[in-house]
């Protein structure tokens, strides 16, 4: 009998030896795959071993060739929804590098892209950097046998800027603990309705609206749920008017950059550079629209529709996602600050609407 023999790497180390094996087999019933490893047509360095091995760095992993040949040439479930066996079309309409090493991708997202959860006519970032990541890798020779990339963090659709994925365990790991520790700091760049002439410290509580039937069709057309933000409670409760169990703290700084007038709009506007602290659902939207400065064109949190004539189809909020900022000497080797240049629209916005600011250069021309 013939077999295949794939080198277990770092990024496989710890996994059960039966998960592995249904990363070459997803279309096989597990009970086959049971089957087959208890008969020894599945092997760990040309040794039986239990389903339940746990697989080190530097096993070699045996598959006999005729359960291979089952789906030689045809793309299985698993490869179809990860992008491993589709070819990668260009991306550059969708995101641009900002920082990649082993472990980190760091990108600039476009505007209206998801960054996961798209559908058959919107395709998401996690579906675009999982082709890219199996297309570098395959038949390369040391590649991770099953790990897969993906989003740290996410923005909204309409959010633009920086997203960070995974390029391994390792870069999965640190960069989530340090995130969960606060070591990463985030500042947006928000174009505010109305007239921000000082800073506002925002600090509330944020949950999801209860499930109304405007709610339930916001999902289904824009796949969110708007959020209500509470104030002045140390701590969530039962009692009516005030954040539930479910609540999370939301803690924002709004800083004013520079303002100006749409004359075709009637309305004030502010850029506004914005400080998170935490990272909740919509928490930038919604604290800016409780603190009485909605996001410019944010309907879903009370202001008025508005659409800059030299903008792109379908373009309706300013939103940009500008910098990550990281401790000296991280184990990620990651730059002190990583930042991303607004995008073209955002840009021309500036340069007609608001007020000459020193703030302009810094933020445009990175």
């Amino acid at each position: 009998m013939n077999f295949t023999h794939f080198s277990v790497q770092k990024d496989d180390e710890g996994r059960r030896l039966d998960r592995l094996v249904r990363k070459f087999l997803c279309e096989e019933p597990l009970s086959l795959i049971h089957k087959s490893i208890r008969n020894g047509i599945v092997r760990i360095n040309s040794l039986k071993k239990d389903a339940a091995y746990r697989v080190q760095k530097g096993d070699i992993l045996d598959i006999a060739d005729f359960l291979l040949q089952k789906t030689d040439g045809k793309p299985t479930a698993s490869e179809k929804r990860s992008g491993e066996s589709e070819s990668v079309a260009d991306t550059s309409s969708f995101f641009t590098d900002v920082f990649v090493n082993e472990d980190i991708r760091i990108i600039n997202k476009a505007y209206g892209i998801p960054v996961q959860g798209g559908n058959k006519n919107i395709v998401s970032l996690d579906e675009l950097i999982k082709a890219e990541y199996f297309a570098s890798r395959r038949n390369k020779t040391g590649a991770s046998l099953s790990f897969k990339p993906g989003p740290l963090h996410r923005i909204d659709r309409r959010t633009t800027g920086l997203v960070t994925f995974s390029q391994s365990l390792r870069g999965a790991r640190l960069f989530s603990q340090a995130l969960a520790e606060k070591r990463i700091k985030k500042e947006y760049l928000a174009v505010l309705q109305g007239k921000l002439n000082k800073m506002i410290e925002a600090e509330h509580f944020i949950e999801r609206e209860e499930d109304t039937a405007a709610n339930r069709g916001r999902q289904q057309t824009d796949g969110f749920k708007t959020v209500h933000v509470f104030t002045d409670s140390d701590e969530p409760s039962l009692e009516e008017n005030t954040p539930s169990l479910r609540a999370k703290k939301a803690v924002s700084r709004i800083e004013p950059l520079a303002t100006g007038f749409i004359l075709e709009a009637g309305l004030d506007c502010t850029l506004a550079r914005v400080i998170i602290e935490t990272g909740r659902s919509h928490q930038i939207r919604a604290q800016a629209a409780f603190c009485g400065f909605p996001l410019l064109g944010d309907t879903a949190y009370g202001a008025k529709r508005f659409r800059f004539p030299d903008t792109p189809a379908g373009q309706e909020l300013f939103l940009h996602a500008f910098s990550l900022s990281f401790e000296k000497n991280n184990p990620l080797q990651i730059p002190c600050k990583i930042s991303a240049q607004m995008p073209p629209f955002f840009q021309r916005f500036v340069q007609r609407v608001l007020a000459p600011s020193r703030h302009f250069n810094v933020y445009c021309k990175q």
